[in-house]
């Protein structure tokens, strides 16, 4: 990978872009709000998946293995609306699923 920075958009971008993914109440409430603390952050793919993981992981801690496998299923629409370019969102898939 090489060290080309991703960067997120702003907290109003961001969350429009999240509901485009999933206007789900509960993510509303209690994940995008994880999410929205790296609005504006300029990350490398291995940090902004790094912080991805954990975030999902935080917020799925005592949720089902199902809700946990559901939200994970979705990281490659996250990780598309999140990060504007296509070669950069293709590395941090690439990268989430290795």
């Amino acid at each position: 990978m090489d060290d080309k920075i991703i960067v997120l958009p702003n907290k109003e971008k961001m969350f429009k872009r999240l509901l485009k993914v999933s206007d789900d109440d509960s993510l509303q409430k209690r994940f995008y709000p994880l999410l929205l603390q790296l609005a504006g952050s300029e990350l490398v793919v291995e940090s902004f998946v790094t912080m991805l993981r954990f975030i999902i992981d935080d917020y799925t801690k005592n949720l089902s293995l199902r809700a946990y496998s559901l939200l994970y299923g979705q990281a490659d629409h996250f990780i598309d609306v999140l990060v504007d370019d296509a070669e950069m969102a293709q590395q941090a898939k690439d990268f989430f699923h290795e």
